[in-house]
C-alpha cells in the first residue's frame, strides 16, 4: 500500500499536472524531452529519480493462481476532448457515471488519452497506437488501463474523436461514444506497479494493460501522429525487480 503522505502527492500532482505542464515546458523532443524531464523543475525530479517508473517492456510475467475479474461500466460522459501539446485527451464530467470494478473495487472514469507509438511493449513488440484510460477509487488511488492498436480496420467506436481532433491548445466537444464496445467481453490482462508516464511521472499507479491488441486504420493512425507532429511516446524504463502478473 501506498503511505499517506505518498498518496496526497500523487494526487496533488495529477491535479495540478496540466498546471504545471503550463508552468514548466517539457516535449518529446529537443533540450526539453525525456532525458532532461527530471532537471526541468522540481516537481519533475521523479522522473529521475524513481525506481518504479513506466513505461516498460512487458515480458517474464508470472500467471496469476487467481486471476482478478475485471468489468467495464462506461458511460458517454465525456465533457470535452482537448489537445494539450502532448496528446489528445477526452475529460469525463464529474458526475459521469463510468468506472471499473477490479475484483469488485470501483476506480472511476477521469479521461482518456493516446500515444503514438505506443509507450509500452507487450513481449518486446512495439504498437503504432497505445490508449490510457486513466482511472481513481474513492481513496484516491490511481489505475490505469492501456490498450494497444494494431493497424487494420477503421475503428468505428473511436471515430467520432477522430472526426473532430482538435489542433494544438483547442478544445472541441464529441458526440457519443460507447466505450463498452471497445472493451472485450473476456480480458486478459497484465497488472504491475509504476507511474504516470509524462511530468510529474509519480508513482504508485497500478496498471493494468490489456494483452490483446485492438485494431484501428493506418488512416487513423497517420491522422494522430500529423496532428501530434511527432512521436508522443516517453522511452522504455528500467523494471528494477517490478513483478507483472498474468491474469
Amino acid at each position: 500500500m501506498i503511505k499517506k503522505s505518498a498518496l496526497c502527492s500523487l494526487l496533488c500532482c495529477l491535479l495540478a499536472s496540466a498546471a504545471l505542464s503550463e508552468e514548466f515546458h517539457w516535449s518529446y523532443e529537443g533540450k526539453d524531452s525525456p532525458e532532461h524531464w527530471g532537471k526541468i523543475a522540481a516537481e519533475f525530479s521523479t522522473c529521475q529519480t524513481g525506481h518504479n517508473q513506466t513505461p516498460i517492456d512487458i515480458t517474464h510475467y508470472i500467471q496469476a493462481k487467481y486471476p482478478k475479474k475485471i468489468a467495464f461500466h462506461y458511460d458517454d460522459g465525456i465533457e470535452s476532448v482537448i489537445n494539450n501539446g502532448h496528446t489528445i485527451q477526452a475529460n469525463f464530467k464529474e458526475e459521469s457515471g463510468s468506472y471499473i470494478e477490479l475484483n469488485g473495487h470501483q476506480y472511476r472514469l477521469l479521461q482518456f488519452h493516446f500515444h503514438s507509438p505506443s509507450e509500452f511493449l507487450i513481449d518486446s513488440k512495439q504498437y503504432p497506437l497505445e490508449m490510457h484510460l486513466v482511472h481513481q477509487d474513492a481513496d484516491g488511488y490511481l489505475l490505469v488501463v492501456g490498450i494497444q492498436f494494431q493497424a487494420g480496420k477503421e475503428n468505428k467506436i473511436l471515430a467520432p474523436i477522430w472526426e473532430i481532433m482538435p489542433q494544438k491548445d483547442k478544445t472541441s466537444s464529441v458526440k457519443k461514444i460507447d466505450l463498452n464496445k471497445l472493451m472485450p467481453n473476456k480480458p486478459r490482462f497484465f497488472e504491475f506497479g509504476g507511474s504516470l508516464t509524462t511530468p510529474p511521472c509519480n508513482e504508485g499507479v497500478t496498471w493494468i494493460m490489456l494483452q490483446e491488441p485492438l485494431e484501428i486504420s493506418k488512416a487513423q493512425i497517420e491522422k494522430f501522429q500529423k496532428t501530434m507532429g511527432g512521436p508522443t511516446n516517453r522511452p522504455l524504463q528500467p523494471r528494477n525487480n517490478r513483478i507483472i502478473v498474468q491474469h
